[in-house]
């Protein structure tokens, strides 16, 4: 069952973004990944967390 929650708290108006993931957990049946995006500042413009299923291939 794939989730994801996407926050975002500011707009970048101009430079670029950074985006920064981390894994929070690696399980054999699921994945949760945090990503951070931040702007030329440092200052955080969004966070999202996201659940994948992990699919291994049938032998």
């Amino acid at each position: 069952m794939p989730d994801r929650a996407p926050n975002f708290f500011r707009a970048l108006r101009s430079g670029t973004a950074r985006a920064v993931a981390r894994p929070l957990h690696a399980g054999r049946s699921f994945l949760t990944v945090q990503t951070d995006l931040y702007d030329d500042e440092g200052r955080l413009l969004g966070q999202t967390t996201q659940t994948q299923a992990v699919l291994m291939p049938r032998v």
